[in-house]
Order: C-alpha cells, then structure tokens, then sequence
C-alpha cells in the first residue's frame, strides 16, 4: 500500500503534540505513513480564533502559510491533523493548498462547515457540527498488558500520581497537598494486606512535597519511588504495570493517559478557587465516568468502592480512534 502522506502540526506544549503522536502511530498500525512534521510560530496573530473565520474567507493560503507555519509547509500531504487552538488556521490551510482531508482533535473555534473533515471532541457539549464525533482524548498506547476491572485492593498494585501546579487550570496545588495525601494513604496500607503502590512525581511536583512522600516510601513496605528529579522523562511508564491509578485530578494530561487506555483510575480532588468554563475536566466530573476521591475523606472502603465500581473501556486505544475516525473519513484505513 502506497504511504500515506501525513503533516502534522504542532504548537509549543507536550499535551497536545503527545494527541498528534497518538493521532499517527493509530493510522501508521494499519497502513504506510510518511510524515512531515510542522510547528506553527509563536507569537503570531494569524493563529488567533477571532480573525481566523474572516482571514480564512480570503483564500491566501499560499501567502499566509510561511507566516503561520515552521517548516516544510509545501511538502504534498494527504492528511493534515493538529490539535490545539493555534494549530487550527494553518491545518485549514494546508488542507486547501494540497487538497488534503485533515483530522482536528479538542475544541475547535472559527471555522466554517467542510474546513475539517474530522473533529475529535472530548466532551459532548463541543459536538456542534457534521464533522464533530466524540471520542476519547488521543493518548500513546501504554507498552503494557491492561490490567481489566479492578476486583480488590488486597493483593494490587495501585499507582499514585502526583501532578503539582496548575494555576492556568484554575487549580491551587498547594504545598501542603502530599502532607495532607500520604499519612490516609499510609493508613490504607497499614489496614490492607498484600496492598502495593507505585509513586511517581512529575516535574510539576513541588519541592515541598517531597518529605511527604519519601515519609511514606519509608514507611510502607512494598512501595517503588519513581522520583522525576532524578528519573527524568518517561518515568510515568513505571507505573503501566499497575491493577490501579490514583492520579491528581489538575493533571489532564496523565488522567487521559490511564483513563483512554483502559486503566481503572481515580481522580484526587485539588481545590480549584478559579475553575474554567467548559473544561474537560469538569465534563468528566459531571459525566460520572470518572470517580474523584476527596483527600480529607480518603480510607480503604472509599478507595476500593471508587476502582471497582470504575466503568473501564479496555478495548485498544488506537482502535478506537480509527473507529471514530472512519466515521467522518471512510476510506482512510484501506
């Protein structure tokens, strides 16, 4: 099969270049790709949503790419996937130019009908149009076994996931969050036999939090510390081998992660004085897919009943985009 030839458009913030990543490796599974990578320039007004329906209108894509994009912007394409706000002008544009089809993945904003063939939407509110199909957030697949329903802490493995500050969210992680967090999770572990944990920070994690944690790691007997500051990027894959996953809720990006691959997962809930309206986040809460556990409230019953009353869609991750994806381009994936 002939490979199909895939720009990809990336803005300045690992989340939403991990959804492109995810995006790619779920076509090349099934077929040839060959792909150019693209980034699109900071600072720029051309990516901003309030002129971009009356900038669109004008047809100058080959005047207006050069300024929008970093890169081999005329390479032919097939397909065109993005997924952030400051990507969507130049995926429109690099649509028109080589008549491609293109994949969008989030929320989407001044765009009009046929500019995008394919809409991911995370939440149901945001499904507005033809091209819109919910679907779960693109995430890498986890290079492990999923782990099914979680059946009892006796005897698991659970991980515990710590994000940190979060302010854009509108989240106050605050120092005092781990001293507050690891003496209810040492108290599950004293009343819980065979139970097991997984730490991992994150480089979000404060300073502060440290002393906490490293309390717990030598206290507990079965714990394995995956410390960033010393592990570095990539140490989240420490935890894949877990029955179970506590993740503070402030981190979109590891809650998708467990949560689109399968994971029997529970968000710790971190104040949020300056919440953001239409959040994904908050969909989730409201949707009751995903259980949030309140730290002062913690214990073993709470923790237990949260994992195993989990609805967990374990099909493969990238077999679900394909479906969603085949729905609003047939033919992509033959």
């Amino acid at each position: 099969m002939k490979p199909l030839r895939i720009a990809t458009l990336e803005d300045h913030l690992i989340g939403h270049t991990r959804q492109v990543e995810a995006l790619v490796e779920a076509i090349a599974d099934v077929r040839p790709v060959a792909v150019t990578k693209l980034r699109v320039r900071r600072w720029t007004r051309i990516g901003s949503h309030n002129i971009r329906r009356p900038l669109l209108a004008q047809g100058w894509a080959t005047k207006l790419l050069p300024l929008a994009v970093e890169g081999d912007w005329r390479a032919p394409a097939d397909l065109v996937i993005s997924g952030s706000g400051a990507t969507t002008t130049a995926n429109v544009l690099l649509k028109r130019l080589h008549g491609a089809r293109n994949i969008f993945t989030g929320f989407v904003r001044g765009v009009a009908d046929g500019d995008i063939d394919c809409i991911l939407a995370h939440q149901p509110a945001h499904v507005t149009s033809p091209a819109h199909i919910l679907s779960p957030v693109p995430v890498l697949r986890f290079d492990a076994p999923r782990p099914g329903p979680f059946h009892a802490l006796k005897g698991a493995r659970l991980a515990v996931v710590i994000g940190g500050e979060a302010r854009g969210a509108g989240f106050d992680f605050d120092d005092a969050y781990c001293a507050r967090l690891f003496p209810k999770l040492a108290a599950i572990d004293a009343a819980v036999e065979g139970l097991s944990w997984i730490v991992v920070t994150s480089r979000r994690t404060p300073a502060a939090c440290y002393p906490a944690i490293e309390a717990f790691v030598a206290s507990a007997p079965r714990v394995d510390f995956v410390d960033f500051r010393s592990a570095g990027p990539g140490s989240l894959k420490r935890a894949y081998g877990c029955d179970g996953a506590l993740v503070t809720e402030e981190s979109k990006s590891m809650v998708s992660e467990f949560l689109s691959n399968g994971y029997p997962l529970a968000a710790l809930a971190v104040a949020r004085p300056r919440p953001t309206k239409g959040d994904y986040l908050d969909a989730l809460r409201a949707s009751g897919a995903l259980p949030y556990l309140a730290v002062e409230d913690l214990d073993a019953p709470r923790l237990e009943a949260a994992l195993t009353g989990m609805r967990v869609d374990d099909r493969d991750i990238y077999a679900r985009l394909r479906e969603r994806i085949a729905q609003r381009i047939p033919g992509l994936f033959t």
